[in-house]
């Protein structure tokens, strides 16, 4: 059985804003040059900074449709 964001509707694939959020950051540190910290909280004050502007975009272009 596929997961319901694998599955595209009428209106596209149904993903979360945070399930495509948390997956552009992981894509842009994945392809960044940045040297990752060794420190598990160093990766995550990095992985934030990163997720927050892309939040803030995809909360701005997201369209809430009510049925």
């Amino acid at each position: 059985m596929k997961a319901k964001h694998d599955q595209p509707s009428v209106n596209g694939f149904d993903v979360s804003p945070e399930k495509l959020a948390h997956d552009l950051t992981m894509l842009k540190l994945y392809k960044s040059e940045i040297t990752m910290p060794e420190s598990g909280e160093e990766y995550y004050d990095l992985y934030i900074k990163h997720l927050t502007p892309i939040r803030v975009e995809i909360d701005s272009r997201t369209r809430h449709d009510f049925h």
